[in-house]
């Protein structure tokens, strides 16, 4: 069983993680150079991918 720091600390991670997705998704969205916009996609699914492995 997961002790109580581990928990919090899984759920102090997800949220981070779903904050950086959201705000790099905007950022994405609004973009309009091309190579930032790439650099902001590999962001998005990153993060995208971390708050999966969190769950």
């Amino acid at each position: 069983m997961y002790s109580l720091s581990t928990s919090v600390w899984k759920m102090a991670q997800r949220t981070y993680h779903k904050v950086m997705h959201a705000y790099n998704s905007i950022l994405y969205r609004d973009c309009l150079d091309l190579e930032l916009k790439e650099v902001l996609f590999e962001k998005v699914q990153h993060h995208k991918q971390k708050m999966v492995e969190s769950a």
